[in-house]
């Protein structure tokens, strides 16, 4: 077997030993930026009928942002 088999196997097992505790992790976060997402979204329908490419920007902008506040403080 080649070292580089051997090296990606050893990562693969890592990251496979790890991946629940990294979901843990992730969990919040992702929680956070769907419901963001949603928020922007029916807020959008209810004051301006529908969902533009302004929407969609201020969603990204919203979303990007609560999502790097709730890993700050979580860490």
């Amino acid at each position: 077997m080649s070292t580089y088999v051997r090296v990606l196997c050893a990562v693969i097992g890592a990251l496979l030993l790890h991946a629940h505790s990294l979901l843990a992790q992730s969990a919040p976060i992702l929680s956070v930026a769907v419901v963001i997402t949603a928020l922007v979204g029916v807020h959008a329908r209810r004051r301006i009928g529908g969902v533009t490419a302004d929407v969609f920007g201020a969603c990204i902008e919203l979303t990007e942002t609560s999502v790097l506040v709730t890993g700050v403080l979580l860490t």
